[in-house]
């Protein structure tokens, strides 16, 4: 199915939510502190950022690929590599999940509900993009077995992981959001391509590379947050 045909379909099927402060984050690719984990070193820029707006009430939605379980079989040992980052990821109310979560049973998207009854669809983005959803065992697999062992050699860290190693497919994935909010005069919130971008194909960006990105709801307000 195309990126298209399944928001059409996530927008008809998904549950309503009613939002009112939320709080969005994505890929933050957490690993087990090793040569291969993409988020290493950020754990204070990420509590500095995000726990003063739990503190003020928002509500903490985690948008897929918070642990990179293609390149960890065992999530036990990232969570043991991060405790301080669960406990604030064990706040959140709602996930939907992404290509490099194991946690298949959640809900692939919600649409939000605004204070003034306006929707936008929320999903992690790579579902209806082939190799990342239907034939997902592919990417698990090179990602597991091989790009997992090049990054371990300490030669080939990529901190924005996807971005880089295949710019022109995730610009198609930003191309196709935002040519479905065109067409069908709708928002999306979305993650999967590591870019932050504003509406009405918003991006919760990601938290490797430099620094990190998050949607930030308030009322009927959405808007990108960047933290460095």
């Amino acid at each position: 199915m195309k990126i298209q045909g399944h928001l059409d379909k996530l927008w008809k099927d998904s549950q309503r939510i009613r939002v009112d402060k939320a709080i969005i984050i994505g890929d933050l690719h957490l690993g087990v502190r090793d040569n291969a984990d993409d988020f290493d070193s950020h754990d204070s820029l990420f509590l500095s950022s995000i726990l003063p707006y739990l503190d003020d009430g928002y509500s903490l939605f985690l948008n897929g690929d918070i642990t990179d379980d293609w390149e960890n079989k065992d999530r036990s040992k990232i969570k043991a590599a991060y405790p301080s980052i669960f406990q604030v990821l064990n706040r959140s109310i709602l996930r939907v999940p992404g290509n490099h979560d194991s946690d298949t049973s959640l809900p692939m998207a919600y649409v939000l509900v605004l204070k003034s009854g306006k929707e936008v669809l929320w999903t992690h983005g790579h579902a209806g993009d082939f190799f990342n959803s239907q034939a997902s065992w592919i990417g698990r697999f090179f990602v597991r077995y091989i790009w997992r062992n090049l990054q371990m050699t300490g030669i080939f860290k990529d901190p924005t992981t996807a971005t880089t190693r295949n710019p022109k497919k995730h610009e198609a994935t930003r191309k196709a959001f935002e040519d479905w909010t065109k067409i069908s005069s709708k928002e999306v919130i979305f993650s999967h391509t590591h870019f932050a971008t504003g509406g009405p194909s918003w991006n919760t960006g990601s938290w490797v590379g430099l620094g990190g990105q998050a949607i930030v709801i308030n009322g009927d307000k959405v808007e990108v947050k960047h933290f460095i």
